[in-house]
């Protein structure tokens, strides 16, 4: 077991009530209508690092049911306690066959995974033709970029194992991956101590998150 995975087991019964206070009240809906601006209308999703389940309980709905995949066995039995249907398993390595889901998504996951290429690849072939897959990572040359690199600079026990990218380094990625960048958002323009901020926008230097929308389709415009 990584490092990672067992930071992530520790603070899993605690890891969702920074969402109790007002600021992360804010970037959770923040960054839950950014993602949700590009998930289909119906169709199986899965939630790629969906730690306790979060998200996809907000997500998810009759016609788009989502199945959360993590490698933490703690963090899934905060999902399970959410009702969502989990798979213990690795992004690397994704126990689905081909062409099975109609869209996949990350938030904040590709920042702990040692091999984003990889999961990107997985994910490639778990999705069927003309299906989206969404990554909302953290905006390195943000000062939301700033606040976690000086956390894992500092011994943060989760942020201690993250790698921060910006956007051209992770649009380079998804392309090295098979995939084509069709669209892309950014959201908290405002900084970690500040209020507001929770638009929807272009990405920016300014934007704390940014979220790419990539297909397997040939037509899709390259970034």
């Amino acid at each position: 077991m990584s490092d990672s995975i067992k930071a992530f087991d520790k603070v899993a019964g605690s890891y969702d009530s920074w969402y109790a206070e007002a600021k992360g009240r804010q970037v959770f809906d923040a960054e839950r209508r950014a993602v949700d601006m590009f998930l289909p209308e119906g169709g199986l999703g899965l939630e790629i690092g969906a730690g306790t389940g979060i998200f996809a309980e907000s997500l998810a709905k009759a016609s788009r049911p989502i199945v959360c995949l993590d490698a933490s066995k703690e963090m899934l039995t905060q999902a399970k306690k959410r009702g969502a249907p989990t798979i213990l398993g690795s992004a690397q390595s994704l126990p689905l066959r081909g062409g099975c889901l109609g869209f996949a998504y990350m938030i904040t996951a590709v920042e702990f995974l040692p091999d984003p290429q990889g999961a990107f690849k997985e994910a490639y072939t778990a999705l069927r033709a003309d299906s989206p897959l969404i990554v909302l990572f953290i905006n390195k040359a943000s000062a939301w970029g700033e606040l976690y690199r000086r956390m894992g600079e500092n011994g943060d026990p989760v942020f201690s194992h993250a790698h921060l990218y910006s956007d051209d380094e992770m649009s380079d990625i998804l392309v090295s991956s098979g995939l084509c960048v069709s669209e892309k958002l950014g959201t908290l323009t405002s900084g970690p101590s500040q209020t507001g901020g929770d638009e929807i926008t272009a990405p920016s230097g300014r934007t704390g998150v940014i979220v790419i929308k990539a297909v397997k389709a040939r037509e899709a415009k390259f970034y």
